[in-house]
């Protein structure tokens, strides 16, 4: 199945459906990043419902850690979507008071910083 079709299939569940389909939109992600896909419409729509299934009240700790991974992935390849990113790497820093084996707050602030200096 294409990446366009299991994202449509994912997207038209209800959002508490969708929590069941978490292993299915991280394969989304990987198979975006692994075709080096320039699909920008693609990647927004991958990022909208990583996005909605982590607002969910359902999704739990470990599982926002790896949606946000594969949102950082799909976001870091989408050109002129900085502030999507800028909003993700924030989320990171917050983890990685938590999990600093995971995220390491002082590259972020790095990244953060390279992308806001391209805004002035």
């Amino acid at each position: 199945m294409n990446i366009q079709k299991q994202l449509e299939t994912i997207n038209s569940l209800e959002i508490n459906e969708r929590i069941n389909y978490i292993n299915d939109i991280l394969t989304i992600v990987y198979k975006f990043e692994n075709l080096n896909n320039d699909n920008e419409l693609q990647g927004l729509s991958i990022l909208d419902c990583l996005k909605e299934i982590r607002l969910s009240r359902f999704v739990e700790s470990d599982m926002d850690l790896r949606l946000l991974d594969g949102a950082l992935i799909i976001a870091r390849s989408l050109k002129n979507h900085n502030k999507r990113l800028l909003e993700l790497l924030n989320d990171a820093i917050y983890y990685s008071n938590y999990y600093p084996e995971k995220y390491n707050k002082s590259e972020l602030k790095k990244e953060i910083a390279k992308i806001e200096s391209f805004k002035a």
